[in-house]
């Protein structure tokens, strides 16, 4: 199924997980994928969790947080 990722379609199989997801739109370590929700706040999704998309889902890559 296709989703979005930061605006761009990207193929999402059965069974990916969202790095996978994240490496499948490009993106390398450093971001973590996050559903955008139709009030435009954002879900964050656990780096080996498995993504479950629907129809039109739209997500994001996230640049994950820095220590300092």
């Amino acid at each position: 199924m296709q989703v979005i990722v930061n605006g761009n379609p990207v193929e999402c199989r059965e069974g990916m997980t969202a790095q996978q997801v994240l490496q499948a739109a490009g993106f390398g370590g450093g971001h973590h994928l996050a559903l955008e929700m139709q009030d435009g706040t954002l879900m964050h999704i656990d780096d080996n969790e498995v993504v479950k998309p629907s129809p039109g889902d739209k997500f994001m890559a996230v640049p994950a947080a820095k220590k300092g």
